[in-house]
């Protein structure tokens, strides 16, 4: 809405320090843009107490025509809306800011951790493993062996080697390469355009275009099969995959600047600080707290940690 990177990490600010954009004035101006569109109904009035399941519903029963979302929704919970309703015609499209500078941000994709015991006997076995598992699994290796891929084009329970693996890792831009593979397929019909991610998909793809009513993917979702539509609208040439791979060429991806291990302060008060976050911008966006008291929550912030964090990740950074 601001046109600012996200709330979610570390941006560097006007002297060059990084701050966090939770409790910066662009979050003031954005929250005070949601409560009008609150009052106003164009936001649920009981969306505080909804939880996700809660909000699938209400989209499924076409109460909720637009959110922002992630590349899966497309597998929930839009396939059971359009299973309702045939010609709901979902899109993905780039996130919107007030100034038209389309910028999105890029988490940590990292989500575990492999550690090798100190005084193991042979710690190397663990970076032989992940050679071994990279060289056999990733498609775009010379090495690469189909037992060790799985998906759909395979049978249930074949293919499996995979799994086997005490540690794994993916390549990091395997979603996009499918996305490319769709659209090369689309304009060469060459089966060797695509990688063993997305080899034996050439009827599905071929069946959605059909669904589609011509074959450059604009037409209505009217007679899909549905079981089908999510890949499609995942990957496809106008699927989520599509918006993610024009954020990524047209450089609009804004990264983190920290991404060090937690701060002391964070382990011992991140919990505290996130509900305090969760509390106040929901009661701002409610309109139960007025906007103007939006300083006064970021006072309150930097008292109960907010600040300590804060200069910890500025030493942090400053030690790179």
């Amino acid at each position: 809405m601001t046109g600012s990177p996200g709330n979610l990490l570390w941006n560097k600010g006007s002297d060059g320090k990084l701050i966090l954009g939770y409790v910066q004035p662009e979050a003031k101006t954005a929250l005070g843009k949601l409560a009008e569109m609150y009052k106003s109904g164009y936001i649920e009035k009981d969306f505080a107490v909804k939880d996700v399941g809660k909000v699938g519903e209400s989209v499924v029963s076409e109460k909720i025509g637009m959110f922002y979302g992630l590349h899966w929704n497309v597998f929930s919970p839009l396939p059971s809306a359009v299973q309702k309703n045939p010609a709901a015609d979902w899109r993905p499209y780039p996130i919107p800011t007030a100034g038209g500078t389309v910028t999105a941000e890029n988490l940590l994709g990292v989500t575990n951790f492999f550690v090798v015991k100190k005084g193991a006997k042979h710690p190397e076995a663990a970076i032989k493993i992940l050679n071994y598992f990279l060289q056999k699994q990733n498609p775009l290796s010379p090495d690469y062996d189909p037992r060790y891929h799985n998906g759909p084009q395979y049978p249930e329970g074949s293919h499996n080697e995979y799994k086997y693996s005490p540690i794994f890792a993916f390549h990091p831009q395997q979603n996009i390469l499918i996305h490319k593979g769709y659209v090369e397929y689309g304009k060469a019909r060459d089966p060797e355009v695509l990688s063993a991610w997305n080899r034996g998909s050439q009827p599905d793809i071929e069946l959605l275009e059909n669904g589609y009513n011509g074959t450059d993917g604009e037409g209505k979702a009217a007679g899909v099969k549905t079981e089908i539509w999510p890949g499609w609208m995942w990957s496809g040439p106008i699927g989520a995959y599509s918006v993610v791979n024009g954020y990524l060429e047209n450089k609009q991806i804004v990264e983190p600047l920290f991404y060090g291990a937690p701060t002391p302060t964070m382990t011992a008060k991140q919990s505290t600080l996130e509900k305090l976050i969760l509390e106040n911008y929901t009661k701002f966006i409610m309109g139960v707290r007025p906007i103007g008291e939006f300083e006064q929550f970021v006072k309150d912030f930097d008292s109960l940690g907010g600040a300590d964090i804060a200069k910890e990740v500025n030493d942090w950074a400053a030690a790179q």
